[in-house]
């Protein structure tokens, strides 16, 4: 009997006998690793950029919200008080905004705050804008002067009711 004719090797089959073959296997897995890695950056990236552009247009709204606010101030340079808590505008991620003043000796405050992309409030990622407005030094002033006149009322009050009680 004839020994079967030998083909030569298939280009795979060479290929794999050299060596070369898991070469180019392990050099493909360190490709597709890279590749991996390189796409997932690209795409957290994107996320990041995405977030700060959700994060400035929140803030650009809560800005234009706050200025509105702080336009109405009464004549001693205080803000027209509003109810505080939620308002009717809406932030980016479809939340309402809240509104909280805050009384100062010297000024007066208003915040705006969004809860931010996660929702949760009074936590880093919140979106906060203030307003300051300056009280007047005469409203400071009178303000000052009737603080003085009804604490020398309730400590000559006080005195003038103790002495009478002594004298009976």
């Amino acid at each position: 009997m004839m020994p079967a004719p030998r083909r030569p090797p298939t280009i795979a089959e060479a290929f794999f006998r050299t060596g070369f073959g898991c070469a180019s296997v392990f050099v493909m897995k360190i490709l597709l690793v890279v590749t991996v890695i390189f796409v997932s950056d690209c795409r957290s990236r994107e996320r990041a950029e995405r977030l700060e552009a959700e994060r400035a247009a929140a803030s650009a709204t809560a800005s234009r919200v706050a200025d509105a606010l702080a336009r109405e101030t009464d004549p001693d340079g205080r803000f027209v008080r509003k109810p505080e808590g939620e308002l009717p505008d809406i932030d980016t991620w479809g939340r309402v905004f809240r509104l909280a003043y805050r009384a100062g000796h010297f000024s007066d405050g208003l915040e705006v705050r969004s809860a931010g992309p996660d929702g949760q409030w009074g936590n880093d990622d919140d979106v906060v804008v203030t307003r300051e407005s300056k009280v007047s030094t005469k409203a400071l002033t009178r303000d000052a002067a009737s603080g003085l006149l009804d604490a020398a009322k309730k400590r000559l009050g006080g005195s003038a009711a103790g002495a009478k009680g002594e004298k009976k």
